[in-house]
């Protein structure tokens, strides 16, 4: 088991969350697509191989059809049906193994990751940070559709 000394870090982000930050304001179901794909261009520049970036998403029914998808291995999104709980659970799951920096603006998660030892960042910051290092991510800049029972967290039922 690595230790967080060992340089590895992992941005665990609040999807929707930040999603609407950007946005600044809530989105329409017709722009929730092109939020998350749009978020994993963003975010892409900052994850290298001793860098992870997991974006968490809350779903009722799972992952949705339409979830961005692709092989680059780098930005790893997880669709949950509570994102807030989700982060906490994975804060508490790797913060003794690596360097885990939480994305949000929900206070009460921010609280809970950092008492389990997980640093905060701010969303412009890590906005900036991931501009700094290489834009937008580039064209087709997808993500893995990463199932939640990876993580340890509950899966979800598959509408019939």
């Amino acid at each position: 088991m690595a230790s967080a000394a060992a340089g590895r870090k992992r941005y665990l982000i609040d999807g929707y969350n930040v999603a609407h930050a950007i946005r600044r304001g809530p989105l329409r179901p017709d722009e929730l697509l092109s939020a998350r794909t749009g978020l994993v261009k963003l975010l892409k520049p900052l994850a290298d191989r001793r860098t992870a970036v997991t974006i968490v998403f809350d779903s009722r029914l799972g992952a949705p059809e339409t979830a961005p998808r692709g092989t680059t291995g780098v930005v790893e999104t997880v669709y949950v049906r509570d994102a807030d709980s989700a982060i906490v659970e994975l804060a508490r799951k790797w913060a003794g193994r690596e360097s885990v920096i939480v994305v949000s603006r929900d206070r009460a998660v921010v609280g809970r990751a950092t008492q389990l030892g997980a640093t905060a960042m701010r969303i412009e910051d890590v906005l900036a940070l991931a501009a700094a290092r290489g834009g937008d991510g580039g064209e087709g800049a997808m993500d893995p559709l990463e199932p939640p029972e990876k993580y340890g967290l509950d899966e979800h039922p598959r509408p019939e």
